[in-house]
């Protein structure tokens, strides 16, 4: 997730799976692909954990 957010916030102009593995290292088309299919997700389980860090007062 946290490379395909880093692909997603760069400022290359063209951005799907197989561009952000140009500018991101360490992953492949396939891994980015697979998340965004066929992955599944529990949406409750997300939401507490972003609730959780919503919660941690800033340093």
């Amino acid at each position: 997730m946290e490379r395909y957010l880093t692909g997603v916030l760069s400022e290359h102009p063209n951005k799907n799976c197989d561009t952000m593995t140009q500018i991101v290292s360490g992953t492949s088309e396939q891994s980015l692909q697979g998340m965004l299919t066929t992955k599944r997700w529990d949406a409750s389980a997300l939401n507490a954990q972003r609730v959780q860090r919503l919660m941690v007062p800033p340093l």
